[in-house]
């Protein structure tokens, strides 16, 4: 049994494996802190004791370079309850977010970043993918690197949708538009503008349909009544 060296009382052991078990790059110590929430010493007794029972392993004996099994992780992803997944995937979005925050070296900042979105969006958190997303599209963009741009834009498309926040879906409709073209998937543009258009409040509607048909005027003398320019004879 996985919990065999695990006692029932230490809730705290149970509930950083689970949260390292999402966990899809290295780990390290620092990262088994913040997750369990433990100070330093009751993390490194924690870790120490994981590695004992052969649930994590030291890569080389480095005791920053760890892993945890792959038939350990495997079971625990089988088990994981709804409540304990979307909790462990909290702590590492914001485990990685913070990292995101801190690092001042830009790929590794957006690398971070990305990390903290998957996180996010398996919780699913929407209100945190809706953050850092706005934060991560624009970092991407002076990257170039279009197809993070355009997975971080139809992620947040979706939690827009989920929170049902009409603002936020005309924005990230525009965006996910915006990066399809930088990709140069071209096929769905124009579907996206179209279904941004009919994000517009009416009132909006109705102002930007006015504004093209407004009579002419001193700074305009070359528009007939409809407000179409007239052509001029030369």
């Amino acid at each position: 049994m996985v919990w065999i060296g695990i006692r029932d009382s230490e809730r705290s052991g149970q509930t950083t494996c689970f949260a390292l078990s999402v966990i899809r790059i290295k780990l390290n110590r620092e990262l088994v802190r913040s997750v369990s929430g433990l100070d330093d010493a009751q993390a490194d007794q924690l870790r120490q004791e994981l590695v004992e029972q052969f649930i994590l392993r030291e890569n080389g004996g480095a005791r920053d370079n760890i892993a945890m099994y792959d038939l350990i992780r495997e079971f625990l992803l089988a088990t994981i309850t709804p409540k304990a997944k979307r909790d462990a995937h909290n702590a590492a979005g914001k485990y990685f977010g913070r990292l995101a925050t801190e690092e001042k070296d830009e790929q590794r900042r957006v690398d971070y970043m990305l990390e903290a979105l998957y996180h996010f969006v398996q919780a699913p958190h929407h209100d945190q993918v809706l953050q850092l997303s706005d934060e991560g599209v624009c970092l991407i963009y002076q990257t170039g690197f279009w197809n993070d741009a355009r997975r971080i834009a139809a992620n947040a498309l979706a939690a827009a949708r989920a929170k049902e926040k009409r603002d936020q879906i005309r924005y990230w409709l525009l965006e996910s538009a915006k990066t399809r073209i930088g990709c140069g998937e071209f096929s769905e543009v124009a579907s996206l503008l179209e279904e941004a258009e009919k994000c517009l409040p009416r009132a909006e509607k109705k102002t930007y349909f006015q504004a093209s048909c407004r009579k002419p005027s001193a700074q305009n003398p070359h528009s007939d009544t409809k407000g179409r320019l007239k052509y001029q004879s030369r």
